[in-house]
């Protein structure tokens, strides 16, 4: 069962990230009304490591699914509580950049 909602999950992130990075291209208002939606990803990452621990499967699940938990973390708080926009001046701002590429 956990391959597969590693797999699902997997999916739905990387179909989530292209459809992002299109809208981004033309429509960058409506990115900000609706990118939130991404960050729900955080609840089947959380429940994800549930399973690891229920199945007592290998570490190296919950470590993917934790650094995938510290992005989420780290774009909601530049994104949403911070307002910071990193992503514009990368040169002003390589110091907020590295960590998020790191994670990403």
């Amino acid at each position: 069962m956990l391959e597969v909602f590693f797999f699902a999950l997997g999916l739905v992130n990387s179909v989530f990230l292209i459809v992002i990075f299109l809208i981004r291209k033309n429509r960058l208002a409506l990115l900000g009304r609706i990118g939130w939606l991404y960050l729900l990803l955080a609840i089947p990452a959380t429940y994800g490591i549930y399973l690891v621990v229920h199945e007592q499967k290998s570490e190296r699940y919950s470590i993917f699914l934790g650094i995938f938990l510290a992005f989420l973390l780290l774009e909601w708080l530049f994104d949403y509580v911070f307002k910071i926009n990193f992503r514009e001046d990368w040169r002003k701002n390589w110091k907020l950049m590295v960590p998020y590429l790191a994670l990403y």
